[in-house]
């Protein structure tokens, strides 16, 4: 729709929606070793931005993002690192048990 200008039946849309595309990562859940890979396929599929997990392990996130670098995806993807206070210690656990977040340990 917004770049074609038509809608899915053919039909050809007049003033086409103004839509910044997005798509969300996980750069630490397992395999990490493919992480990157994975966000370029999502940049290669039209993803502008990309919204990723709660990080709060820096070496790890720069890692990640020298991977990112390192594959050409600089100034093509605009990346938007979870960060934010955890409400509550029954939040944290929920988290450690079901997302995998960049923590260190």
């Amino acid at each position: 729709m917004r770049d074609e200008h038509r809608f899915l039946s053919g039909r050809r849309i007049t003033s086409a929606p103004r839509l910044l595309l997005g798509a969300a990562e996980n750069p630490f859940a397992e395999p990490v070793q493919w992480r990157a890979q994975r966000l370029a396929k999502k940049v290669a599929a039209g993803a502008q931005f990309i919204q990723t997990q709660y990080c709060y392990d820096i070496p790890r996130l720069r890692s990640f993002l020298r991977e990112v670098e390192d594959l050409g995806l600089r100034g093509q993807v605009f990346i938007l690192i979870g960060v934010g206070p955890l409400r509550s210690a029954k939040a944290a656990e929920w988290m450690r048990t079901h997302v995998r977040v960049c923590t260190s340990g």
